[in-house]
């Protein structure tokens, strides 16, 4: 049993305070418990035991054993950055589809006091939006935000992403028409459903 308030009262702070940061670390967050839970499932999927998802690990390098493999699906272990990178190449996904839900869920609690809506989780790991934040932000922010997480992406691109992100919170559905010549996209056109195009004849 952990030591109560009185115990640590009682001239055993030291024992206490150990005892609770022991507590602390050996559990996981959100985002843990949701990796057990897709490890455990894409496992299973793939219909590979915990030894040979194990085996996969430790050739790529990583320290891995069937037992570890149980505890961390089972959310009484945490686990490495190094880790996650390895399960995610041994079955073959991104790390984000371990961390994040596949089915839609109204909200994905990313930390203990964070929550956000699940498809902007999504987006979010992928580099695609930022996480909200009060006050909004600027299409200069936005844009300078994608160029900072998809830095394999052009200039051009980056502004194409930006404009059709600004468009889809303003409304949705559209239409996307964008014109690519071989070397680099042109002037996108976007449309709502019911609405003309762009140039084409009002009367």
């Amino acid at each position: 049993m952990a030591p109560s308030l009185d115990t640590c009262n009682r001239g055993r702070e030291t024992a206490c305070v150990d005892e609770t940061r022991k507590r602390k670390h050996s559990g996981t967050g959100p985002i843990g418990k949701q990796v057990g839970e897709n490890l455990a499932h894409m496992r299973n999927a793939r219909r590979l035991t915990t030894e040979r998802l194990a085996e996969g690990v430790r050739q790529l390098g990583v320290e891995m054993t069937a037992s570890t493999v149980t505890k961390i699906e089972k959310q009484s272990r945490r686990i490495t950055v190094d880790e996650l990178v390895a399960f995610a190449a041994v079955l073959d996904v991104s790390p984000v589809s371990l961390m994040l839900p596949a089915g839609r869920t109204e909200q994905v609690q990313l930390a203990e006091e964070l929550t956000v809506p699940w498809e902007r989780a999504w987006r979010w790991a992928h580099g695609e939006q930022a996480l909200p934040k009060s006050g909004g932000s600027t299409a200069a922010e936005r844009t300078q935000w994608l160029d900072s997480n998809r830095p394999y992406m052009s200039p051009l691109t980056i502004n194409e992403v930006e404009r059709l992100l600004e468009i889809r919170e303003g409304f949705a559905p559209f239409h996307v028409e964008m014109n690519y010549d071989g070397e680099r996209w042109g002037e996108s056109v976007v449309t709502r459903p019911g609405n003309k195009r762009r140039g084409e004849d009002s009367g």
